[in-house]
């Protein structure tokens, strides 16, 4: 009988110290009731102003996926000072026209050549107009090329 008791008192001390844990635990939660509101401003804000650019360009400098080489391209400025400028301007204009190279069957003659002509690529045979630029003819190293009656010959770029 003796072992009984003490085993009682043992747990009643247990409950005891379990539940003094828990009160404390509750008194020690904060639930905002003794909190100090400040409603004074701790500083004024003033939101940063910003400039709006008017006017923008957009430069298309990127890497070609197929080719792997960046795309170069010409730009010119053209001033309109008199009209016998730009007649004299559309007289001596000439396209600017890059030679890529030649693809050809190996089991046919016909040649097909790659060229760029302002900064556009193209593929087309000997003989057909492309971009008011005729093909006359293509090899392995240049090709000669008309328009408005102009000719030229054109190497390739490598």
């Amino acid at each position: 009988m003796n072992k009984k008791k003490r085993t009682k008192y043992l747990l009643l001390a247990v409950i005891l110290i379990y539940g003094a844990v828990i009160v404390r635990f509750f008194m020690l939660s904060d639930d905002g009731v003794n909190t100090v509101v400040i409603s004074e401003p701790i500083g004024s804000f003033k939101p940063t102003s910003y400039t709006v650019k008017e006017s923008f360009t957009i430069d298309n400098n990127y890497r070609d996926p197929f080719l792997g080489t960046l795309t170069k391209r010409n730009q010119a400025s053209i001033k309109n000072t008199s009209r016998k400028k730009e007649a004299k301007e559309e007289d001596t204009y000439y396209p600017t026209i890059r030679y890529l190279g030649l693809i050809s069957d190996a089991g046919s003659g016909k040649k097909v050549l790659s060229l760029e002509i302002n900064a556009k690529e193209y593929i087309a045979k000997e003989g057909s107009v492309v971009d008011s630029v005729q093909i006359i003819s293509g090899n392995l190293k240049s090709i000669s090329v008309s328009y408005k009656g102009k000719r030229k010959t054109i190497n390739i770029s490598g």
